[in-house]
């Protein structure tokens, strides 16, 4: 993602129906400042940032994108699939050692 990122606001959403705060997600992958940047689209990530805030907030990339009608992680290059899906699997190996 760029400077700025569409899916900063729903993100927001999700975290906010999850009753998660703004510090419980950005945990130590990014200030809750930054964080709230992000959701307001003032600021973008990277794609393995955006991939480890999913985690913690215990969201997957397909539960994540079913809040755009017709679009899953399927819907991705192949390259980009596979950096997105090799990323949450390797933080995912990460939190469980």
């Amino acid at each position: 993602m760029s400077s700025s990122s569409p899916f900063g606001p729903t993100f927001r959403k999700i975290r906010e129906a999850r009753g998660l705060s703004l510090k419980e997600v950005a945990a130590d992958i990014v200030s809750p400042q930054f964080l709230s940047q992000f959701e307001r689209s003032q600021k973008g990530v990277t794609i393995e940032t955006f991939s480890r805030l999913l985690l913690s907030m215990g969201v997957d990339w397909d539960t994540f994108l079913s809040h755009y009608p017709g679009l899953t992680i399927q819907n991705f290059s192949s390259r980009g699939k596979q950096r997105a899906l090799a990323t949450l699997f390797a933080l995912a190996r990460n939190q469980c050692q």
